[in-house]
This record gives structure tokens, sequence and C-alpha cells, in this order.
């Protein structure tokens, strides 16, 4: 009998407070109903280390495992990083080497936009969403 792999939803939200997630009941009563669920049905991690807090910085972080200053990538939208990444060795790459399919979406802020950075696809808000409104007789809506 073969062991069934966990899906994995890794969910970054920028400028997005953590005592504002509706499963903690506090002050910040945000509701977040499918937020909760996944919460309560996976895995939820209460306490994290972010190397940087700025956000291209620290996505990179995540992705590669190394600091933000290792890569060159000291704030946002100042171009990609100064060192080769290896798309495999990112969190993606070692994903998909494994059998994932991985699919970042939203707004990642990648250096070049359209890098995948081991990622077997990428949708981008707002470039993605922005041409399939236009594409659907939607643009400027």
């Amino acid at each position: 009998m073969s062991k069934q792999r966990p899906n994995i939803i890794f969910i970054c939200a920028d400028q997005w407070r953590g005592d504002c997630l509706g499963l903690y009941k506090n002050q910040h009563p945000v509701m977040t109903p499918h937020l909760n669920q996944l919460a309560r049905e996976g895995v939820n991690y209460t306490a994290a280390y972010a190397d940087c807090p700025i956000c291209m910085p620290q996505r990179m972080t995540m992705l590669t495992g190394k600091p933000g200053s290792s890569l060159g990538v000291l704030a946002n939208f100042m171009g990609g990083p100064r060192v080769n990444v290896d798309e495999q060795s990112t969190l993606a790459g070692i994903l998909g080497q494994n059998g994932y399919h991985t699919q970042a979406v939203g707004k990642m802020h990648f250096y070049p936009s359209r890098a995948r950075w081991g990622f077997d696809n990428v949708v981008l808000h707002p470039e993605d969403y922005v041409n399939f409104l236009e594409d659907n007789g939607y643009g400027g809506v």
C-alpha cells in the first residue's frame, strides 16, 4: 500500500496581519471562513521568522532558503538576484522533482516578471487578470 502525499497550499499575503485571521477570535474579527477551514484541517504555523520585512527579498528567501541579502535582493523592484539561482533548488523546483504540480498565483513580483522560479506555471495579478478581462470584453471594468 502506497502512502498518499498531502496536498500543499502555501499562502503568502502582503500586508496581512496574522492576528486578523478569523480563526484566532481576537480583537480583529475578520471573517475568513475558507482560511479558517484550511487551518483547522491542515497545518497552521503560528510563529515564523522573516529575515527581511520587505516583500521581494522575503519571497526570494522563502523560495530559495537563502537570505535575500546573499542573493543581492535587498529592496523591492531593484532587479533580479545577483547570483544565479538554480530553479531546481527552489521550493517549487524541489516539489516538482518529487511529483508535485506547482502553481504560483497572484502578485509575485518575480524578476523578470515572467520568471517561473521552479513553478510549473505562474499566473500573475494584475497582468493576467487584466488581460483576461480585456480578452472577454471587460477592459477597464
